[in-house]
Parts: structure tokens; C-alpha cells; sequence
């Protein structure tokens, strides 16, 4: 079976005066990570701490930040990216090489809207690993919130250049191209959304968008009743959603 502590831990603490070994801490290591794969991850939290409020990980650096990184995401699923911003600090204090650390501060700091900071921790991470998907992910779309489309698409394209079949890669990339009016860009991308994941709606809204624009507004209308039909009438699109069958209804053509 492999060990998450390389060596047997034989700590005599002073504080309770009992002996802590190996197989202990795998456990309670084993225990965390299975309540967080199971979403339970306030139970994933009070495991890791456990574990790092223990004398013994004060003889533990490198797993002591691993901790610090696995209760950090933990705090991030559970919403309280403070939290795990100053848990990813600390584990970044004690091992600056962790690409996990950055890359969760960056995504917890996007949340909050710290998207310059959040920047800088995906760069961190990207430096470290240059093949880190989501990090190209979530740096595009931080470059999006602060309208650098030209920074953003070329993050997105180097997503899609890792992970050519992936729908996140390929829809985010045809929502730029849509917002810099690159219609037939968005067009193609958006094929390949759809063809990696068919049913989502969003990526039906968003070719009949693109197909309205480029004057293909027979398919637009196909394109929006299809979207409509696999979510009704999506909440966050619905002002947009009416106002493109609008304007593909009053110019419609005939065309393809």
C-alpha cells in the first residue's frame, strides 16, 4: 500500500503523551480525502485540521503543507475562500514549489473578484507547470473580467491546444471570438463545443447567436428552439435569449 508518510512517525508528544505512527496519520489522511471526494467536505476540513494541529507535523513541513493545500480546496468548495487564501498562504510560506497552492489561491482569489492578484498565482503556477489546463482556464477568464480579450483568447487557445475535445475549452474560446464580433471564429468554435458535449444548451444559444449575426437566421431559430428545449428559456440568458429570436424573426430571409 502506498504511504503518504514516507517514514515511520514515532512522536512522543508532551502535550498527550501518546505515540503517533505511520499508519495513524494515513488513515486520517485517507478519511479527509475520501469526505472530500463525497462532497462532505466540512468533515474533510475537521480532518485536516486535525491532522495539522498535531505536534507531530511541526517535524513534517512538506505534509503539512500538502495538508494546508487539500483544506484549502476543501474551504473553497465550501465557499470561504478567505480561509483558504490564508491556508494556501501558509503552505506557500513553507513550500513555494506546490503548483496545487498557487493555482487554488489564484482560483479562490477570482472569486472574490481579485482578479489581478488571481493573475499572478496562475502565472505562478503556469511557470511551475506549463501543462496546468485549468490554470490556462482560469487565467483566460481573469483576463475576461477585465476586458483583455486579446489576453484572454490566446489563455483559451492554448486550453484548447492542450485538450482539443474539451467543451469548456472549445465554448469559452467561441464566447470571445462572438464578443470581439468574430462571428464565423465563434461559428466553428462552437461546433466543437458541441460535438464534445451535445447536450448544453448554452452552446445551442450561442451558434444560433453567431449564425444570426452572419445572417443564417433559419438555423438561429433551429439553434434557439433547441437550446430552449434542453433548458427552458435559461435564467441568465433570457433578456438575450428574446432579444436575438427578435431580431432573427424580423430579419429573417429564408437563409440556411
Amino acid at each position: 500500500m502506498c504511504k503518504y508518510f514516507t517514514v515511520i512517525v514515532i512522536a512522543m508528544t508532551l502535550q498527550i503523551g501518546t505515540v503517533l505512527a505511520e499508519e495513524d496519520l494515513d488513515a486520517e489522511v485517507k478519511k479527509g480525502l475520501e469526505a472530500a471526494k463525497l462532497g462532505d467536505h466540512q468533515t474533510a476540513v475537521e480532518i485536516y485540521s486535525k491532522i495539522y494541529n498535531h505536534p507531530v507535523m511541526k517535524h513534517a513541513p512538506d505534509w503539512a503543507a500538502w495538508i494546508l493545500v487539500k483544506r484549502g480546496v476543501s474551504y473553497i468548495e465550501l465557499g470561504k475562500y478567505l480561509e483558504a487564501i490564508k491556508d494556501l498562504d501558509r503552505s506557500i510560506e513553507i513550500d513555494a514549489s506546490k503548483t496545487a497552492a498557487y493555482y487554488h489561491r489564484g482560483a479562490a482569489r477570482l472569486q472574490l473578484g481579485d482578479g489581478s492578484d488571481a493573475i499572478a498565482d496562475f502565472d505562478q503556477a503556469l511557470k511551475l507547470d506549463p501543462k496546468l489546463f485549468i490554470a490556462y482556464l482560469d487565467r483566460a477568464a481573469a483576463y475576461e473580467r477585465k476586458n483583455m480579450l486579446s489576453k484572454s483568447v490566446k489563455d483559451y487557445q492554448s486550453a484548447f491546444t492542450l485538450l482539443p475535445d474539451n467543451y469548456y475549452a472549445n465554448f469559452c474560446l467561441a464566447v470571445i471570438y462572438h464578443k470581439q464580433g468574430e462571428f464565423r471564429k465563434a461559428l466553428s468554435q462552437v461546433e466543437l463545443a458541441i460535438r464534445s458535449a451535445p447536450n448544453i444548451a448554452d452552446s445551442y444559444i450561442l451558434r444560433g447567436q453567431a449564425r444570426n449575426a452572419i445572417g443564417l437566421s433559419k438555423s438561429a431559430l433551429r439553434d434557439f428552439e433547441k437550446g430552449c428545449k434542453l433548458e427552458f428559456w435559461l435564467q441568465e440568458h433570457n433578456e438575450e435569449i428574446k432579444k436575438s429570436l427578435a431580431a432573427a424573426c424580423s430579419d429573417f430571409k429564408g437563409g440556411n
